[in-house]
């Protein structure tokens, strides 16, 4: 790891993450608005192994703490040999500063573990901080769907990495 004036920990994310997550969500304009019990289901699904087959979408599920704060997360639907990145966002005032790199270096590594061979993710055409982030992080764009987003009206990009 790099040396970073803050202590970095990336984890598994718990049941008390559940309304920090939503929280950096919701003061994110452009973060996917989940309820606290999506997150929720996330985490339920996250375990992936012999033990869990039953389990129809099995997710990972991580968050970024940085001095003991949990300041950014990301969660993957896993469907080996693809991998859905679902829900990514770091709190603004953290933006910037490599917490998103680690948590999606953190992620690709776990998907891996898992079989995954590409990960898809869909992202708003305007939301080019995101968009250069991914790009960084090795994903391609691959096509776009449109009007895919509400609230407003937007086309996604579709972008995909192989792993």
């Amino acid at each position: 790891m790099h040396a970073h004036a803050q202590e970095i920990l990336i984890r598994a994310m718990k049941t008390e993450d559940l309304q920090r997550a939503v929280e950096i969500a919701s003061s994110l304009a452009t973060a996917p608005q989940w309820t606290a019990d999506v997150y929720a289901r996330a985490i339920g699904a996250r375990a992936i192994g012999p033990d869990n087959l039953d389990n129809p979408v099995p997710r990972i599920a991580l968050v970024v703490e940085a001095d003991q704060r949990v300041m950014g997360f990301a969660v993957a639907k896993v469907l080996a040999p693809e991998s859905e990145l679902e829900s990514f966002a770091v709190a603004e005032e953290m933006q910037g500063r490599g917490l998103g790199r680690e948590l999606l270096s953190a992620l690709f590594l776990l998907v891996k573990q898992a079989d995954v061979l590409e990960m898809l993710l869909e992202v708003r055409e305007s939301n080019q901080r995101a968009v250069s982030i991914y790009t960084q992080a090795g994903f391609v764009e691959i096509g776009s769907r449109r009007g895919y987003y509400r609230n407003p009206t937007e086309n996604a990009l579709i972008f995909r990495r192989q792993l």
